[in-house]
């Protein structure tokens, strides 16, 4: 392990070699409970069981005197998200997906994708789907023009892992993480 502030303008630098393989790069351990708080594989994969928290401060919107705790959400499975907003003419419109999204993710398995109208409808509904678009319709054969917001779930390319796997320990989920990409 190498920490270092002085040679790179004052930044500290953290390197850690480990050789030995497969062994952890890093492991925090709770000696009192046998417990580990923290795993960094040698793949990059960081496995944490507890909450994380940061310290820093609202940059936009926030009085400088209130913090804000937030959550991030949870999933079955690894998914990439994307969002936007596109309008309805005569009951229809076509969608293009975001070509840095479409790149990122697993075009095999598919995507969802979320609607909410932002005026009067008779409802919306996807028509159809393809890697680098979809199709909005008005149901019942509708011609209406109204704003949507959109939500695209998907998988991100090569992540392979399965859907809620148990793992025993800390050690077995950075070890899981590392076969699932």
């Amino acid at each position: 392990m190498l920490a270092d502030g002085g040679a790179y303008g004052g930044l500290p630098l953290m390197l850690i070699q480990n050789t030995g393989n497969p062994a952890n790069m890093v492991e925090a351990q709770n000696l009192s409970t046998d417990y580990f708080t923290l795993v960094l594989d040698n793949a990059g994969n960081l496995a944490i069981p507890g909450h994380i928290y940061t310290g820093g401060s609202c940059v936009h919107g926030c009085s400088g005197t209130r913090r804000v705790l937030a959550y991030g959400s949870m999933a079955s499975r690894p998914t990439l998200d994307d969002v936007g907003e596109a309008q309805l003419h005569s009951g229809a419109a076509t969608v293009a997906l975001d070509p840095a999204f479409a790149n990122a993710i697993d075009q095999r398995a598919g995507y969802v994708v979320l609607l909410t109208p932002e005026g009067d409808t008779a409802g919306l509904y996807v028509a159809q789907r393809s890697p680098g678009s979809f199709v909005v319709r008005e149901t019942a054969r509708g011609r209406g023009s109204v704003d949507f917001a959109y939500r695209i779930v998907a998988h991100p390319y090569g992540a392979a892992a399965p859907r809620l796997p148990m793992v025993s320990s800390l050690r077995n989920l950075a070890r899981l993480a590392t076969q699932s990409h």
